[in-house]
């Protein structure tokens, strides 16, 4: 079941559904770690070769270029955050475009979103 089907779309965010407990009792813990600088090296690696920007203006080319450069700040940052349980804002926002399904579209139903985010997200 998706997060948009849990939430009353009317901006009320109290569940609509609320799981039964005993399907939990099975789960791992999180185990939530900063990335390895290996890690982030493999990321930088897959970013594409781009050269459009994304929400934080920062083409993702760029990003791959500078990577053995920026490969052990990259790590303090995300170690921090990790830390301190905080995360930049940019990390959290997107920029969500809707994009044409037909030629001529009327209603909401015949587009579908697009979402930009932060290569570092």
């Amino acid at each position: 079941m998706s997060f948009l089907a849990l939430v009353n779309l009317t901006g009320n965010r109290k569940p609509i559904f609320t799981p039964p407990l005993n399907n939990f009792q099975n789960t791992q813990p999180f185990n939530f770690r900063p990335p390895s600088t290996k890690e982030i090296e493999n990321l930088l690696k897959k970013l594409p070769s781009s050269f459009n920007s994304r929400v934080d203006g920062i083409p993702a080319i760029v990003l791959k270029i500078l990577s053995p450069l920026i490969i052990n700040p990259l790590k303090d940052i995300f170690s921090l955050s990790f830390e301190k349980t905080k995360f930049c804002k940019q990390w959290k926002n997107s920029v969500i475009t809707p994009l044409k399904k037909i030629s001529n579209p009327k209603p909401l139903s015949d587009f579908r979103p697009i979402t930009k985010t932060s290569s570092l997200k």
